[in-house]
C-alpha cells in the first residue's frame, strides 16, 4: 500500500481522526489536486478546481484537529476526490 493510498484509507475510515499529521495532510491534499491559497496565522486555506467548499486546515501540535479530517473525509466523499490515485 502506498502513502498515498494509506492517508486516504486512514481518513476515509474515520478511525484515525485524532492521528493525521500535518506533513501527511498536506501530502494527500496535493496528491488530490488542492492547491494552497493563502496562510492566515496558523490557518491554511486550500481549494480545488470544481469544488465551491474551501479547506480549511489549522495544525495543532503538528496534528490536524478532528473535526477538520472529518470535514476534508466529507468533501473527499461528496466529490469522488482521490479515486483511483488522483
Amino acid at each position: 500500500m502506498s502513502r498515498y493510498d494509506k492517508i486516504r484509507s486512514d481518513i476515509l475510515s474515520g478511525k484515525c481522526d485524532k492521528n493525521i499529521s500535518e506533513t501527511d495532510m498536506r501530502f494527500f491534499l496535493d496528491k488530490i489536486g488542492a492547491m494552497h491559497r493563502r496562510t492566515n496565522g496558523s490557518h491554511m486555506q486550500y481549494t480545488i478546481d470544481n469544488v465551491p467548499e474551501l479547506i480549511n486546515i489549522q495544525p495543532k501540535n503538528g496534528q490536524i484537529k478532528p473535526y477538520q479530517v472529518k470535514e476534508i473525509r466529507n468533501i473527499v466523499k461528496k466529490y469522488k476526490l482521490g479515486e483511483g490515485g488522483r
